[in-house]
């Protein structure tokens, strides 16, 4: 590790600051705090709308009857649930998370 490995690692850095100050100032980057509230929030959504199914399916299923109807209601349930939690972020996370 000589003096010009030393030299070409401070110019990388000094670059990449440069590159996070020009983003930041365009507005492109996303503070971490709101990216992880955006992500616990999905998070808790999805596990009310599992702690929901016990009291949102009996009355789809009662009337059910065979297995594959139940099956079929079930499965529609969790989609729509899957589908709640994997909308598209808001768009200036977008660029973040690619």
């Amino acid at each position: 590790m000589g003096k010009n490995y030393q030299e070409e690692r401070l110019k990388r850095h000094k670059a990449d600051l440069a590159e996070m100050e020009v983003k930041q100032r365009r507005g492109e980057l996303v503070e971490r705090r709101e990216v992880e509230q955006l992500f616990v929030a999905r998070i808790m959504a999805v596990k009310q709308g599992l702690m929901n199914l016990s009291r949102a399916l009996p009355p789809q299923l009662i009337h059910c009857q065979e297995e594959r109807e139940m099956e079929i209601i079930i499965i529609r349930v969790v989609r729509e649930l899957l589908e709640e939690f994997s909308r598209p972020l808001p768009a200036a996370m977008q660029s973040v998370m690619t």
